[in-house]
């Protein structure tokens, strides 16, 4: 009986031991079961006592010990199962929910639109969300266990990236770095990453976080947006980012592209127009007001953080990319919108680099006008607006003889040279106008809307103003060369093409002025042909002489003008190269010869190109012996596509050829001259020009001709009818 007694308690014993473990392990249902076998056991074992007792009448202190031992192992379990389900229900809780958090992290790393990278302590990837593996090309799976620089960074960078991790695990800096990435696909991506560390139990750095944002779009946006107009536009509506154009004086909206019509949920039509501070939540509208004012002075160029509101009345929270631009000759503040919301929920700030301007002094310090730096910038942002502004004109000014003044009379004088002369100036022309000296002795005046005949009037008026200065101060008189360009209506041309024509122009000014330096260039090129051909001089004085005339009698303008004489005196420049043996020919040039004679319109033009003085006509010395009906040369030109300074030359030229000695035919008279004119009017010259030039020289029986000033003789270009043999033709 005692034996049975004890081995029910021990088997009671382990019934109570197995039903914790499985309380613990599966649940509380096997363990009832458990606790039932325990009662049945100690119900089993009562009846051994009871029966002991009722039939032997034998009772032990064995028995009455295992009936409290039993009953204090069963009350224990049943109490100890009570207090337990709490704890297990509590834990089962906390398991789920922490499976839960996981998952939750791990929907919120791969959907986010910033990349997220984690590296251990040995510098390797743990972690690589959907957003990298988007951006990259590359599967999670790819670079797990792999360092950045295996696959991701380019070489320039690798070393940089390495002392950046190195840091960041010694805990001597946090913060925001930026790096390209090289895509699977070996496109390179620009990315800014803010970077944290996670410690473990004993503070020691396990993890680096980096949380980053491609701003490739952006960086590319900003370093295109001082192009085009049209380029303009498609980076508006290209660009990654909400982009908001606003009025830098007033805040009035001016554009905004359809990123920024999404991000605010309104429409360009609903905002533009309106002030800027619509765009801002209630509480942010004030502050925003203070600060669009400072970042239009220019204070402000650091990003700014703002608070939208949307039209269905949700805020968002962004950064503003803010700067001062021109856009069609008008300052405004360009805005850059980054939508932080789903950054926010990764990192919590982005600074973006803060924009340095440089003060510049725009004025001459010696007659106060503007600079040629402030020149420069004014045409470069007229060209960037040329077809908005249009007409513009220029005009070049140079100061003649400011050399000789300031040699003869000392740099003194020659200030107050140029101090008048911009007072002059500055006198003749508004506001709107910009005046500048952009040289020693040099002027410019841009006119945005003016047009030609307009900007020609004010030289002259400039002419006017100088001669009235002159007639006051004998002793130092100003004298201008002046240039004017024009934009052309049907064509299109930057603003520096039309201030080159200017000063090209002006330069031609300059070589027809007998007081110039700069006509002694003429003077010394025509000086070495003279001196391989005797008649070269007296041919190119009839030559001006005559063309002189019919300037006037077509009422050229003076530009036409001086070109024509100045392409009278310089058209044979060519001819220095020609060999003497083919010039002087007395006879017909051979087919060898001929085209090494026709060689001379060619090296004059290369000549004339190589001269700023005479760059301007080295098309005109090409052009000269064009023919009307396109058999001339070197190009075959016809017709009007001929310049018109070179038609009339070419009459003019053949005119003085046939009526002077040449080494291959003796002068004819005019009569019979003007009947080879006729004869060829049509096919080589243009019967227009041969109108007019024979009715000319018609009405003038006698020209003078330019003789040095002791002589006071007058030439008779007509030579007498009795030397007529042949008519002369030109080559």
């Amino acid at each position: 009986m005692v034996a049975l007694l004890t081995i029910s308690i021990i088997l009671q014993f382990l019934a109570a031991v197995i039903a914790l473990r499985l309380i613990r392990q599966t649940g509380v249902w096997p363990a009832w079961v458990l606790i039932a076998c325990s009662v049945s056991l100690m119900a089993v074992r009562r009846s051994l006592v009871l029966s002991s007792v009722l039939y032997d009448g034998v009772t032990t202190p064995v028995m009455w010990t295992g009936e409290i031992v039993g009953l204090f192992i069963t009350v224990l379990m049943i109490s100890g199962l009570s207090s337990i389900r709490p704890m297990f229900r509590a834990m089962q809780r906390s398991e789920r929910e922490l499976t839960a958090e996981r998952n939750f992290v791990t929907t919120v790393l791969d959907t986010s639109a910033a990349l997220v990278v984690v590296l251990d302590r040995e510098s390797r990837i743990v972690r690589f969300n959907g957003a990298a593996e988007r951006v990259t090309g590359y599967k999670a799976a790819d670079v797990y266990g792999k360092y950045l620089w295996d696959h991701l960074l380019i070489d320039s960078e690798v070393e940089r990236v390495r002392r950046g991790v190195a840091k960041l695990f010694s805990g001597r800096t946090q913060g925001v770095a930026a790096n390209h990435w090289r895509t699977k696909s070996g496109e390179l991506r620009l990315i800014e990453w803010t970077n944290t560390v996670l410690r473990g139990e004993d503070e020691r750095i396990e993890y680096i976080i980096g949380t980053g944002i491609d701003v490739t779009e952006r960086q590319q946006a900003r370093q295109a947006l001082t192009a085009s107009e049209d380029r303009y536009r498609t980076l508006m509506e290209s660009a990654s980012d909400a982009i908001v154009v606003a009025d830098a004086e007033s805040g009035t909206i001016l554009d905004i592209n359809r990123k920024a019509e999404r991000l605010l949920g309104k429409s360009a039509t609903d905002l533009v127009g309106r002030n800027q501070t619509v765009l801002h939540a209630e509480p942010d509208r004030e502050r925003y007001r203070y600060l669009f004012k400072a970042i239009s002075r220019g204070e402000i160029t650091q990003d700014v953080d703002s608070t939208i509101q949307r039209s269905d009345g949700s805020v968002v929270s962004v950064a503003i990319s803010a700067g001062v631009s021109v856009l069609d000759g008008r300052k405004v503040v360009l805005g850059i919108f980054h939508d932080m919301t789903e950054r926010q929920r990764i990192e919590n700030e982005l600074r973006e680099s803060e924009r340095r301007f440089r003060h510049m002094s725009y004025h001459d310090e010696l007659t106060g006008l503007r600079n040629r730096s402030f020149f420069d910038k004014e045409m470069a942002i007229i060209d960037r607006d040329m077809e908005t502004i249009k007409p513009v004109s220029v005009i070049a000014i140079d100061v003649d003889g400011l050399k000789t003044v300031n040699d003869s009379y000392g740099h003194r004088s020659g200030d107050e040279v140029l101090v008048s002369t911009a007072k002059i100036l500055t006198s003749a022309f508004s506001g709107s106008d910009i005046v500048s000296r952009v040289g020693g002795d040099e002027f410019a005046v841009i006119l945005p809307g003016v047009d030609w005949l307009t900007a020609v009037e004010k030289g002259e008026e400039i002419k006017r103003a100088v001669a009235e200065y002159n007639r006051g101060r004998p002793n130092l008189t100003i004298s201008l060369s002046l240039g004017v360009a024009s934009s052309f209506p049907d064509r299109r041309e930057s603003i520096y093409e039309i201030f080159q024509r200017a000063d090209d122009k002006m330069y031609s000014y300059k070589l027809t002025q007998a007081t110039s330096t700069k006509s002694r260039l003429v003077d010394i090129l025509m000086s070495a042909l003279a001196e391989r051909d005797r008649n070269t001089s007296s041919h190119i004085e009839r030559l001006v002489v005559m063309c002189s005339m019919m300037a006037e009698r077509m009422n050229l303008d003076d530009q036409k003008k001086r070109n024509l004489i100045l392409l009278a005196r310089m058209h044979d420049l060519g001819k220095v190269g020609v060999p003497d043996e083919i010039l002087f020919k007395p006879g017909k040039l051979t087919s060898e010869e001929l085209p090494k004679m026709r060689e001379h319109v060619i090296i004059g033009y290369n000549i004339a190109l190589r001269s700023k003085e005479l760059r301007h006509i080295a098309d005109l010395v090409l052009h000269h012996h064009e023919f009307w009906n396109g058999e001339g040369y070197p190009k075959a030109l016809a017709g009007e596509s001929i310049p018109q300074e070179c038609r009339i030359l070419a009459v003019v030229d053949a005119y003085d050829a046939m009526t002077s000695d040449r080494p291959y035919h003796r002068a004819v008279g005019k009569d019979e001259a003007f009947t080879e004119l006729r004869l060829k009017s049509g096919t080589q010259f243009d019967p227009a020009m041969v109108d007019i030039f024979v009715a000319l020289m018609q009405s003038v029986p006698m020209l003078p001709y330019h003789q040095p000033p002791t002589s006071a003789k007058v030439l008779d270009l007509h030579k007498p009818d009795k030397r007529v043999t042949r008519p002369a033709k030109i080559v």
